[in-house]
């Protein structure tokens, strides 16, 4: 799944830079030489690997991490080529993981994403945020229509429990929903004329977003913030739920 975060691009990176770095230390330590086979198709397939990632690295990253991802761009150089020595890999390797943990500190502190007005970017984000649902998807979002099947629902898991929480439908929702119940049983519409906030839940991760996801992105930057405290904030829509009116 595509990383969303700087955290989710720093753990994802992280996981690469440490393959790299066992087929290295496995190469050196036995004193055989990464241009031979088998070595070599491992270290370029996981070399490949740790380039893409830290693409997506570089593609979330912003001013508080910009110093760290550039730094790292300059020690991959000797890295990603096959033909430098192996005691200069290793060296970068290290300084690699060094950036890597500086990373994660910012990326503990930082968790809001901001982008700009592009709903088809908007649109991927929340997308991929609800892609990572296997067990339960909850969502609080005053304003909602029939879209929302088809760009973010349709490709979960038939055995998630998908329970909607708005205060305004519009268009065809109803109707939609209605189908969309008929083969996943799980799935549940209330109505409730309290709510403000959007909020996505899922599994154990919590998101609050600056926009419906109808029409996210459509009116200015998007501002989706991930909740460090998930249980308060999925305590707070059950109660929100069993006080709301059954519609789907």
């Amino acid at each position: 799944m595509p990383a969303s975060t700087l955290r989710d691009a720093v753990n994802s990176f992280s996981d690469a830079l440490e393959a790299v770095l066992e087929a290295v230390s496995t190469v050196y330590n036995r004193g055989y030489k990464l241009q031979n086979q088998p070595y070599r198709s491992i270290y370029l397939k996981r070399t490949r690997k740790l380039q893409q990632q830290f693409f997506v690295l570089q593609r979330v990253s912003h001013s508080k991490s910009h110093w760290e991802v550039k730094k790292i761009e300059e020690y991959l150089r000797p890295i990603l080529d096959l033909g430098s020595p192996i005691e200069l890999k290793k060296k970068n390797l290290d300084l690699c993981g060094h950036l890597v943990k500086s990373l994660e500190k910012i990326g503990e502190a930082e968790s809001e994403i901001l982008l700009n007005t592009d709903p088809y970017e908007a649109f991927k984000l929340i997308r991929d945020i609800v892609g990572q649902c296997k067990n339960q998807l909850c969502v609080i979002d005053p304003w909602t229509d029939e879209k929302i099947f088809d760009l973010y629902f349709d490709k979960l898991p038939r055995k998630a429990n998908i329970r909607v929480l708005t205060k305004h439908t519009k268009g065809k929702f109803t109707q939609v929903a209605k189908l969309f119940k008929q083969r996943n049983s799980n799935f549940e519409v209330r109505l409730l004329n309290t709510i403000h906030d959007r909020e996505l839940i899922v599994d154990d991760r919590v998101w609050i977003l600056g926009q419906s996801l109808k029409d996210a992105g459509s009116s200015g930057p998007l501002s989706i913030v991930e909740l460090r405290n998930s249980e308060s904030a999925k305590n707070l829509f059950n109660e929100l739920w069993n006080t709301a009116q059954p519609l789907v």
